[in-house]
């Protein structure tokens, strides 16, 4: 399984560019980083709290430009994140125009889920410690942490010393992701 990941995540494979082999997720996860004392982060529960609140506000003044408006936002966020922060972004499964990895980014950033740098970066280590300690949505810690649980909390300092500059140096040279 181990081999797997790792041929998974070897930079070549998956086109990440200015990656040294020394440098690959696999290799950089030396010690795991531990997820499960991270405190909730302020911001993301209030935006998605008051999210919750207008949707069912919603409910109470029903109306057609509201159902469709949800419907298009909902497909283009999902969308951004399927196909833009994890095929092309996470995985660089394929190579699009710049303007159209711009707008895709843009889409996934609708979703809320923080920004392209953050989500593949945590991707990355996903795959690089998958459902173990490690794993920043560990599925064996229950359905919460994987599901959304993740997106709520703040991420250990040990996250960004360690893991962003080279599980997303690719996204941080970017200017605009």
């Amino acid at each position: 399984m181990r081999a797997h990941v790792e041929s998974t995540l070897s930079a070549a494979s998956r086109g990440w560019p200015d990656l040294p082999v020394s440098a690959e997720p696999a290799a950089v996860a030396n010690t795991p980083i531990d997820f499960s004392e991270a405190p909730l982060s302020a911001a993301p529960v209030i935006t998605i709290g008051l999210m919750h609140v207008g949707a069912v506000a919603a409910l109470f003044f029903p109306s057609t430009v509201g159902v469709v408006s949800f419907l298009v936002l909902y497909v283009i966020s999902a969308f951004g994140i399927v196909v833009g922060y994890h095929r092309l972004l996470s995985h660089r499964s394929f190579k699009p125009k710049k303007w159209v990895e711009y707008v895709l980014a843009t889409c996934g950033a609708l979703a809320l889920q923080g920004g392209p740098g953050t989500w593949v970066a945590v991707h990355r280590l996903h795959h690089a410690h998958s459902d173990s300690d490690g794993d920043p949505h560990n599925a064996q810690r229950g359905f919460s942490f994987f599901d959304y649980r993740w997106v709520l909390n703040v991420l250990p300092e040990t996250f960004y010393q360690r893991r962003y500059s080279v599980l997303a140096r690719d996204i941080d040279r970017d200017p605009y992701l």
